[in-house]
């Protein structure tokens, strides 16, 4: 459920339940204290926003969305897409998300491939999780146009560029 003060659109909680009532009230209430005035002010353009904080409010929106969840549990996807995330935020989460480049992210990737317990078929998952979040970031206007457009240029690995780490083992004779 949702309710739209002055133009604002605020989350509640799932429609009908009594967490989403007491939090409507709770926010009614102080609009209303408030001179039905806007409760928080519109965050600027130029407001710094970290890339961690970014992230954070993306795993925030897949837990509240259920998102990577079957039967109301979650999936293994929702398990490395996490991972993924806290791994890429300890990459480059102090950075403002306004400075946020696809350099960044091919350096992320790169990191990835460098270490041999990663598949090639992994670090494309990974790099997808990755592209996800900064989508939903430019969704919601946290990354500019031209930041998107070049995270979402980074193509998936070959098997050529992977240094051969997905070749199955050669054929043996039959004993």
């Amino acid at each position: 459920g949702r309710v739209i003060l002055n133009g604002q659109a605020f989350y509640v909680g799932p429609y009908g339940t009594a967490e989403a009532q007491a939090r409507y009230s709770e926010l009614l209430t102080r609009w209303e204290a408030g001179g039905r005035q806007p409760l928080v002010p519109v965050p600027s353009v130029v407001q710094v926003v970290t890339v961690r904080a970014m992230l954070d409010c993306y795993v925030a929106w897949l837990d509240a969305t259920k998102r990577y969840a079957k039967d109301g549990k979650p999936t293994s996807q929702r398990g490395l897409c996490s991972r993924t995330l806290d791994e890429f935020a300890s990459h480059v989460g102090g950075v403002p998300a306004c400075k946020l480049s696809a350099a960044m992210v091919r350096q992320f990737r790169d990191r990835l491939e460098s270490e041999t317990a990663n598949a090639r078929t992994t670090i494309n998952k990974k790099v997808w999780h990755v592209r996800a979040a900064l989508r939903w970031g430019r969704d919601r206007e946290i990354l500019t146009r031209d930041q998107w457009l070049d995270v979402a240029e980074i193509r998936p690995l070959t098997s050529q560029e992977c240094g051969g780490r997905d070749r199955k083992r050669p054929k043996r004779a039959v004993t």
